[in-house]
């Protein structure tokens, strides 16, 4: 397991953008390490001007609530 110091910040960042998904296992052993802080990017929720123009996001609701 990893030691705190007053020299090191670590980051758990489970992945590149909110409602993609992750490993749960993979979380789990990114939690061992006991991460000061657990961030994540929504992305772009629009996709560019069609998407924007239909009120569409690139992933579920669903996806999003299930990574929150």
């Amino acid at each position: 397991m990893a030691e705190a110091s007053n020299d090191e910040i670590r980051i758990l960042t489970p992945s590149g953008m909110l409602g993609y998904g992750f490993p749960v296992d993979h979380f789990k052993l990114g939690l061992a390490q006991k991460p000061h802080a657990i961030t994540i990017d929504s992305g772009s929720t629009d996709s560019g001007p069609q998407k924007l123009g239909l009120g569409e996001m690139t992933c579920s609701r669903e996806a999003y609530v299930k990574d929150i």
